[in-house]
């Protein structure tokens, strides 16, 4: 049986690309929660990464919090076969990488903190990762996170990526 598992990482821990996009984030940051999204130049941040880059509005919808994909990078589209901008995490095909989505964007919403993770598969040979996010507070006008930069790193090709997707999704399906 396959699920997927998210582990905590420092920033030590990232590859360079990410280590990178989380310094340029720092610096328009200063002492506050995050800069504002106006401050972000999506072109500042690696350019290998902006495929795989989101931007997410944080909203309450009927007492709710909500994650609304503002900016879903084209590669995530080509990769998970959904476009999400305008749409939510619960919308992607695997149901349980959905829930970890909302779970990394709950946590940098309540600690107003940046999160460095690595997604993995768990399955029967053991623990193979798939990719690595940072989650960076972005704060428009008060302390409060509104919205959240994710970037994120893919360490599995498309078809490897795919066979780990097909198989947790049949899970899912058929329980």
């Amino acid at each position: 049986m396959a699920y997927i598992r998210e582990v905590p990482l420092e920033y030590d821990d990232l590859p360079a690309h990410l280590r990178e996009a989380v310094d340029y984030w720092r610096t328009l940051k200063g002492k506050r929660v995050g800069p504002s999204w106006r401050e972000v130049d999506m072109l500042q941040l690696p350019y290998q990464l902006l495929p795989t880059t989101v931007v997410v509005d944080c909203v309450e919808e009927m007492g709710a919090p909500v994650y609304r994909y503002r900016y879903y990078g084209s590669g995530l589209r080509n990769l998970h076969g959904v476009e999400l901008t305008g749409k939510t995490p619960m919308d992607l095909p695997v149901q349980s990488l959905a829930e970890r989505i909302v779970s990394g964007f709950e946590s940098v919403r309540s600690t107003k903190a940046p999160v460095f993770s690595v997604y993995g598969a768990e399955e029967m040979d053991g623990f193979g990762d798939f990719l690595n996010v940072v989650r960076l507070p972005l704060a428009d006008h008060s302390n409060e996170v509104t919205k959240i930069l994710g970037i994120i790193r893919y360490t599995k090709n498309d078809l490897g990526l795919n066979e780990v997707f097909k198989k947790i999704q049949i899970q899912e399906d058929f329980g």
